[in-house]
């Protein structure tokens, strides 16, 4: 149920390869590959965010802003 916007809550489980030129890493013993912006273990699975919070922020005015426009619209 959506609780407006003073109800919103931005969290990421940003990974070691955030803010650095790293294409991979080991965590829990499994090797994890950044490609194409999505960080994966080597069956595939989804392994994690490559997401600031900054850039979480961003996204999340930015969608805002869209839907505000979206809803703000003149009807013609």
């Amino acid at each position: 149920m959506a609780k407006g916007s003073e109800r919103i809550a931005l969290v990421t489980d940003a990974m070691p390869t955030v803010g650095t030129s790293l294409d991979r890493f080991e965590l829990a013993g499994r090797t994890i590959t950044l490609a194409d912006g999505r960080l994966t273990t080597e069956e595939g699975t989804l392994a994690g965010a490559h997401l600031d919070m900054a850039s979480a922020v961003r996204n999340a005015v930015k969608l805002a802003k869209s839907r505000w426009r979206t809803r703000c619209a003149p009807l013609r």
